[in-house]
């Protein structure tokens, strides 16, 4: 996926295995992506309008390549938080 910098509120770095700089960028969305499951309520399948954050992890091989998303969320806080604690290693953040 090619990140729209325009969009992106937040940028952090880790070091994927310790060692291999990677970039994550918070970006502004406004459609709140559905599950697509059928069997799920229609507020839980269906895509909705509205304001949230998509955060996407950079390849660790090739480089401005952001491969894996890493959810949605409703705050830039709540995006950076909840980040923060799935990577093994320290971020360094830079809000925009």
């Amino acid at each position: 996926m090619k990140i729209n910098e325009s969009k992106v509120v937040a940028k952090g770095e880790w070091k994927y295995d310790g060692i291999t700089p990677c970039c994550i960028v918070v970006q502004k969305e406004t459609t709140w992506p559905g599950s697509g499951d059928t069997e799920d309520a229609p507020e839980v399948a269906e895509d909705r309008e509205m304001p949230c954050f998509s955060v996407w992890y950079e390849s660790p091989s090739n480089k401005g390549r952001f491969n894996a998303g890493g959810g949605c969320y409703q705050t830039v806080e709540e995006a950076i938080k909840e980040t923060t604690k799935k990577i093994q290693g320290p971020v360094i953040w830079n809000r925009k």
